[in-house]
C-alpha cells in the first residue's frame, strides 16, 4: 500500500542519515516503526478497557509483541549504564568464561555492586523478571531459565548474536563495526578454537606465513570470524614484544595465551606477555565500559604464582 504525508524537513534528512548508516531499506523502517507504534497504543489500550476483548483482536496484540526485545536489543546495546545492557553483557560474560549461565552466577554479577559495578542491576529481580515475556509493559523476553540455568530464548538469539561483541564491553567497537559485523556470523570462541589459533599465531611470529594468511588459516580451520581471527594473531604479536592490545580475548585465551607462552618461550616472553596484558586493563578500564575485574583477577594470581 502507497500513501504520501508531510514531514519536517530537517526529521526526514535525519532520518535517512539514520537509514544509511545503518545500512537499512527506507520502506521497511518506516514499516517497522509504524509496527511498534501499533503494538504500543495497542498495549496501552488493552489496559484501559474494561470489555472483555474479541479472540482475534486479543491475539492479533498478542502477535505483535511476540519477539519485541529484537527490535529493542539494537538499542541497548549501545546504553551501557541500562539495565538491560547489563543484564545481558552480565550473560555474556559468564557464558564466555563457565561455558553456561548458572542462575546464582546470574544474580551475583547483578547485585553485587562492589565487585561487578559495570554489570550491576538495581531491582535485579524485577528487571530479570521482566526480560523472561513479552506480556504487556514488559522490557521484552530474552531469557529462559531451566533447571536453574539461564539461557538465551531462541527468537532473539541471532539478533543478540549480532551485537554480542557490544554488550561485552569492547571498547573500541563502533557503530559501524556492528554494521559491518551483522551478516559475519559470530560464534562463541572455544577452547579448541583458541588452541588452534595460538598455533597459527606462531607461525605468523616466525614469519613462516603472513598475517592475512594467518587469519585465513584460524578461519578455515576453526570457523571463527576473519576479524575475530585477525584480532587473536595482533594480540598474540602483541604480547611477544611486551605492547598493549586493544581487542579482548576472553578469560580463558587470555589465561592460554600466557601460559603457552611462558611453555614454549621461556619467562623473559612470559613476563613481556604478562606486561602486555596489564597494559591492555589499564588501557580497557579507562574507557568507561566497566572494569575487566576477572582478567585482573587473573593476572593477579599468575603474578603471584611466578613469586
Amino acid at each position: 500500500m502507497a500513501f504520501n504525508f508531510d514531514i519536517d524537513e530537517d526529521i526526514y534528512k535525519k532520518f535517512m542519515l539514520a537509514v544509511q548508516l545503518s545500512n537499512e531499506n527506507e520502506n521497511e523502517v518506516i514499516e517497522r516503526l509504524l509496527s511498534e507504534y501499533a503494538s504500543s497504543t495497542f498495549t496501552r489500550a488493552a489496559k484501559s478497557l474494561t470489555v472483555k476483548k474479541e479472540a482475534t483482536q486479543s491475539e492479533y496484540i498478542d502477535n505483535i509483541d511476540f519477539g519485541k526485545a529484537i527490535r529493542k536489543i539494537p538499542t541497548w546495546a549501545f546504553k551501557p549504564s541500562q539495565n538491560n545492557h547489563r543484564l545481558i553483557k552480565a550473560f555474556l560474560l559468564i557464558q564466555e568464561e563457565q561455558g553456561k549461565v548458572p542462575l546464582k552466577e546470574l544474580i551475583l554479577r547483578c547485585t553485587d555492586k562492589d565487585n561487578y559495578p559495570d554489570t550491576y542491576v538495581s531491582d535485579f529481580k524485577g528487571n530479570f523478571a521482566q526480560m523472561k515475556t513479552d506480556a504487556g509493559n514488559s522490557h521484552g523476553k530474552v531469557f529462559v531459565v531451566e533447571n536453574d540455568e539461564v539461557q538465551i530464548w531462541s527468537e532473539v538469539e541471532a539478533i543478540l548474536n549480532e551485537y554480542a561483541e557490544r554488550f561485552k564491553g569492547d571498547g573500541t567497537m563502533t557503530l559501524m563495526d556492528v554494521i559491518d559485523n551483522q551478516d559475519s556470523g559470530r560464534k562463541t570462541i572455544t577452547s579448541d578454537m583458541t588452541k588452534e589459533a595460538y598455533e597459527i599465531s606462531k607461525m605468523v611470529y616466525h614469519g613462516k606465513i603472513s598475517r592475512t594468511k594467518g587469519k585465513e588459516l584460524i578461519a578455515e580451520k576453526t570457523g571463527m570470524v576473519a576479524g575475530s581471527a585477525q584480532d587473536y594473531i595482533t594480540d598474540f604479536l602483541a604480547m611477544m614484544n611486551g605492547e598493549r592490545y586493544t581487542r579482548t580475548l576472553n578469560l580463558f585465551a587470555t589465561e592460554y595465551y600466557l601460559k603457552s607462552i611462558k611453555a614454549d618461550y621461556g619467562k623473559e616472553a612470559f613476563e613481556k606477555a604478562f606486561e602486555a596484558c596489564q597494559k591492555h586493563v589499564e588501557y580497557y578500564n579507562k574507557l568507561g565500559y566497566g572494569k575487566q575485574v576477572k582478567t585482573q583477577e587473573l593476572i593477579d594470581r599468575l603474578r603471584d604464582e611466578q613469586n
